[in-house]
């Protein structure tokens, strides 16, 4: 009984993690209304007007007569992290409606049917004006796509409603500043709580050391992402740790390429790798013996005598279990982001004829070897791994000589975590 427990409670852990940055849902439209206590007018000029303290530009694109670039800052008044908008005007209806499609996101062209078509819609309300806006676009969404449209659609309107609402700048200002600290303050304390929410869970769980060196796992991991996303020019990556999940780091802009994504993805793994390799060595230094770790023949006096060679195998064994896991090549894990980044390619041959075959296979193994629930899953998998490869903005794509480094990269990363975890089972095999 408590096996099967198990096995729902990993399929829908798995399934989650699937879901989350797979597009395969047919939620096209994303769309949220706001009452503004103003007349239609003034906020169809709150609209329009490019307040200074957010707009940085809005200009004409060179060659394109029919687009413009938007230039938004995001950072709340410190402009730096400024977001670049291209946008063809679609319909504007004066103190009524105004559609447009972006098409590009800092100067990176969507793919066709990924871009975005935004709609304000403004209309009469006993209380003001209501204000509707819509984010639509015709590819499938994943859930992390439709939850980040709803907040920027929130944003946007909260920032109208702060412009409407505020008839003179200084006051404006000094409301966002004021504004800003709150949310910066409420943000560290956020991710205090959800930090010490994550070791209360794990001590729960496990004993409070094993829950400590699991968060230290988890952060070193995160903190190599947050190296890479500096490295690769992202100035404002924001690291939170989370229960049940691990932690995360989001950054205030989209890849540029695929060899970006790739690169960042692999920072995390690729920096706690250095970390196996220490324990490794210092296991080493302490005369462990890899070949039998616990000795031919175990005992407590063995185990005694090499306590800290064996505690820093295992330390290098946990580590290499977390990043082994996180290099498993299924959305959104970051082995999935590496491999969506290798099959990114102008023509995706791999994808639409050699992967279904190899697709089918592998069910058919799944469920003769394990199970019909097992190869559900893996065929449940299989559907979803070439759609979130396919369906994705068009990014530059990789040279043969860029995928052959960032596959060996995958590659000798995945080799060094499973190492110790080798080291460590050996025996029992």
């Amino acid at each position: 009984m408590l096996a099967h427990i198990y096995l729902t409670l990993g399929f829908a852990a798995v399934l989650a993690v699937v879901f989350w940055d797979a597009p395969v849902l047919p939620l096209h439209k994303v769309k949220r209304s706001r009452v503004l206590r103003a007349d239609r007018a003034s906020v169809w000029r709150s609209l329009m007007a490019r307040p200074a303290d957010r707009y940085l530009s809005d200009e004409p694109v060179e060659g394109e007569p029919n687009r413009r670039r938007i230039v938004v800052d995001t950072s709340n008044g410190s402009r730096k992290a400024p977001e670049v908008l291209t946008y063809e005007l679609i319909e504007e209806i004066e103190a009524e409606k105004l559609v447009r499609n972006i098409v590009a996101n800092h100067d990176i062209a969507f793919k066709p049917g990924a871009e975005l078509v935004e709609t304000w819609q403004l209309q009469d309300h006993p209380d003001g004006c209501l204000v509707t806006l819509s984010h639509e676009r015709r590819l499938p969404q994943s859930i992390a796509a439709l939850l980040a449209s709803r907040r920027s659609i929130y944003n946007a309107l909260d920032e109208l409603q702060d412009h409407c609402c505020r008839s003179h700048a200084h006051a404006h200002a000094a409301s966002r500043i004021g504004r800003v600290g709150a949310a910066t303050a409420r943000g560290k304390l956020m991710s205090i709580m959800l930090t010490l929410l994550s070791l209360g869970t794990l001590t729960a769980l496990v004993n409070w050391r094993l829950a400590v060196l699991m968060i230290t796992i988890i952060a070193i991991h995160e903190i190599g992402h947050l190296i890479g996303f500096h490295i690769a020019g992202h100035k404002n990556p924001r690291l939170v740790l989370l229960p049940f999940v691990g932690g995360a780091v989001a950054s205030d802009k989209p890849f540029r390429s695929a060899r970006e994504e790739a690169f960042v993805s692999l920072t995390g793994a690729g920096f706690s790798a250095l970390y196996v390799i220490a324990f490794m060595l210092v296991a080493y230094n302490q005369g462990a013996d890899f070949v039998n770790i616990f000795g031919v023949d175990p005992g407590a006096q063995y185990v005694k005598e090499h306590y800290a060679a064996i505690m820093c195998v295992g330390a290098a064994a946990l580590i290499g279990i977390a990043n082994a896991f996180q290099m498993i090549p299924v959305p959104p894990l970051d082995g999935g982001h590496v491999w969506r980044a290798l099959m990114h390619s102008d023509h995706n041959r791999f994808v639409s004829y050699v992967f279904p075959l190899v697709a089918l296979l592998a069910t058919i193994t799944a469920v003769a070897t394990v199970g019909v629930m097992f190869g559900i899953l893996v065929g449940l998998l299989c559907f979803i791994w070439p759609a979130a490869i396919t369906t994705r903005l068009a990014l530059p794509v990789m040279s043969a000589g860029e995928k052959t480094l960032v596959g060996s990269a995958y590659v000798t990363i995945m080799l060094i975590h499973l190492a110790p975890i080798y080291v460590l089972i050996r025996p029992f095999i």
